[in-house]
């Protein structure tokens, strides 16, 4: 005899599988589905990217937990589909079946960075500060974030230098911002920052500061990063480190130095 949470574990093993017909089939064949039963077909159609599947079954559960309106705003969102996130998020806000938690104020964040909404991320930062939600790291990365792509570096600096507990996304997040802002030696002077904090740069750091250098016209503090990463900082550069460096030698004119680094490169160099 099959009870209701071995038949959730077999869905979501099917759809974790991708085989989504057979999850289907045991879904649809199930006679007492729970709140479990619908999120775990949920995220998986989600996941896969069978949005009309997704919604279909949204719109058919019975009750709405948090649950289901964040894998439905996150599938849309890590999709290339933040205007569709955002119409989801703002139907949430119109519902009385749930309401925002830190999962989804970071999808519809995320989203409004992609689109740069920034009134609506000027929203969900009242929005925070109004229900007194803690600012997390992750919360914390996501505002950054946003202001950043949006326009408003300076606020973008006041959430980051407001909050006491920054984690490597935090930091790189705003070495990202300055960056993109064309203040490159201020990015630089971030890390410094960053290490006397005892925070370890990552990957997604270095491709942040050499964007920076790169942007700013900073070659030989690009190349002096570049090649400290793996002998000082245990990070092997990887495909997106090799392009942010050919592109800091090609707009300062040195091509022939591009050429001989794509050619030395120990991985296959992508278009």
């Amino acid at each position: 005899e099959i009870n209701t949470l071995m038949v959730n574990a077999l869905v979501d093993m099917y759809m974790k599988c991708g085989s989504f017909e057979d999850a289907k089939r045991l879904f649809d064949k199930m006679q007492e589905k729970d709140i479990f039963s619908w999120t775990t077909t949920l995220d998986g159609y989600a996941k896969l990217g069978e949005y009309d599947e997704a919604q279909h079954v949204f719109d058919a559960m019975p009750r709405k937990d948090i649950a289901a309106w964040n894998a439905l705003i996150s599938a849309f969102e890590q999709n290339g589909k933040p205007k569709e996130a955002l119409a989801v998020f703002r139907e949430l806000q119109l519902s009385k079946d749930a309401k925002p938690d830190e999962v989804t104020l970071v999808c519809a964040l995320s989203a409004s960075a992609q689109l740069g909404a920034m009134d609506l991320g000027r929203w969900i930062d009242v929005y925070i500060k109004k229900h007194g939600i803690k600012l997390n790291c992750h919360l914390t990365t996501s505002l950054i974030d946003m202001y950043a792509k949006c326009g408003d570096l300076k606020k973008a600096l006041e959430v980051f230098y407001s909050v006491e507990r920054k984690d490597v996304f935090v930091w790189s997040a705003t070495i990202a911002g300055l960056a993109m802002h064309g203040h490159g030696r201020a990015a630089l002077d971030l890390l410094s920052k960053m290490l006397e904090a005892k925070v370890k740069p990552n990957a997604v750091t270095f491709t942040n500061l050499l964007c920076a250098c790169s942007h700013t016209g900073l070659v030989n503090e690009g190349q002096r990063l570049f090649y400290q990463m793996e002998p000082v900082y245990g990070v092997v550069p990887g495909e997106k480190h090799y392009a942010c460096m050919v592109d800091i030698l090609g707009r300062s004119g040195r091509l022939q130095e591009s050429v001989k680094l794509i050619e030395k490169m120990p991985i296959l160099p992508t278009a």
